[in-house]
């Protein structure tokens, strides 16, 4: 005896198919349906998480390109500056030693003069030396969050062919298993009853 349900009468030998695989079908297109989905939301997930980390390299490289800028025009102000301090410093040292009854022009007068003209021109430089290191350090901070950009859109544009890779072959697997099991009936071997 052979029931619709698959039930088996207990004295039935041979092999007998069951109409409880029947749901093995559906189960497996939908089981192939949500690795698909979930492939294709990985996906997602992972190229708006590249695309966020390109986008703040990106913001990061200008805010580096606008510092250097601006630490160039500081140390050219700053530099400016030191000068016109030294030019006033030395204009007082000049009065101060003319009022002593030294005189400039030559001798002594004129060395001190000449070494106080050179060490103010050497602060002025050596404000504008800082300001290009700094602009150079800004610089490569700059170079460095466009190179992280450009790496994130590169893993943005791969978490995007890996999805669609990963999504293709988890439908291509599961439509091949849904196939099979469509094509192939379940048989379930069955012994003789105990005697």
């Amino acid at each position: 005896f052979q029931a619709e349900d698959g039930i088996r009468d207990i004295g039935v030998t041979g092999v007998q198919t069951c109409a409880l695989p029947i749901l093995a079908v559906p189960l497996m297109a939908a089981a192939a349906a949500v690795s698909v989905a979930s492939a294709v939301t990985t996906a997602k997930a992972q190229k708006n998480q590249a695309g966020a980390q390109a986008k703040a390299a990106e913001y990061n490289a200008g805010v580096a390109a606008q510092d250097a800028e601006n630490a160039g025009l500081i140390a050219s102000a700053n530099e400016d500056e030191q000068r016109r301090k030294s030019a006033i410093a030395l204009g007082a040292q000049r009065a101060a030693l003319t009022e002593g009854g030294i005189d400039v022009s030559s001798g002594t007068g004129a060395d001190l003069m000449e070494q106080s003209g050179l060490n103010a021109e050497l602060d002025a430089l050596n404000i504008r030396y800082q300001g290009k290191l700094q602009q150079r350090g800004f610089n490569t901070q700059a170079v460095m969050s466009t190179l992280e950009k450009n790496n994130a859109r590169y893993a943005q544009r791969q978490a995007f062919i890996g999805g669609v890779m990963g999504a293709a072959s988890a439908g291509l697997s599961g439509a091949a298993q849904t196939s099979y099991m469509a094509r192939t009936p379940s048989t379930t071997p069955i012994s003789k009853g105990v005697s």
